[in-house]
């Protein structure tokens, strides 16, 4: 290994570059199992890892104007401050994979069923309120965790 791949290897570690992770899935239902498949793409080295998982969050919104503390802008004209709250209602995490070693330059694909709790609120988008489910992959590594990034999920 030069000293070339060993930078390359240290950032990959740093940035999470070390794996690229996609996730797909199929319609969603608040009552019924989905299909959910992730797929990880190695970079040039073997990668050690812990797992492979699936988070799925319900997440609650809130952006709403103080109309009791009116506050001014720059020129001094009066605007409402918006206050605004952000609050994980329900996380599901679910393991697709369990301890693996991962050749480089290989693309690994895992396919599985998800259900919602039978308990999470609907989804619904209000006024100053919405509820909303998201859904991230990830792989656990040594280093940063590869991941998928949050995925907006349409529940019907």
């Amino acid at each position: 290994m030069s000293f070339y791949d060993a930078i390359i290897n240290i950032k990959n570690l740093v940035t999470g570059g070390s794996a690229k992770v996609l996730l797909e899935i199929d319609s969603a239902k608040r009552d019924k199992p989905f299909n959910i498949t992730m797929r990880v793409i190695v970079a040039d080295e073997k990668l050690e890892i812990e797992g492979a998982y699936l988070i799925i969050q319900s997440v609650e919104d809130i952006r709403m104007p103080n109309n009791h503390a009116p506050i001014k802008d720059a020129e001094g004209f009066k605007k409402k401050e918006i206050v605004s709250s952000h609050t994980v209602t329900s996380e599901q995490k679910i393991e697709i994979s369990e301890k693996l070693e991962l050749e480089g330059n290989e693309e690994y694909v895992w396919n599985a069923i998800a259900e919602l709790s039978p308990n999470n609120q609907p989804a619904y988008e209000g006024k100053y309120c919405k509820h909303h489910y998201r859904a991230k992959a990830y792989i656990d590594c040594y280093g940063n965790d590869p991941d998928s990034g949050w995925i907006k999920l349409d529940i019907h």
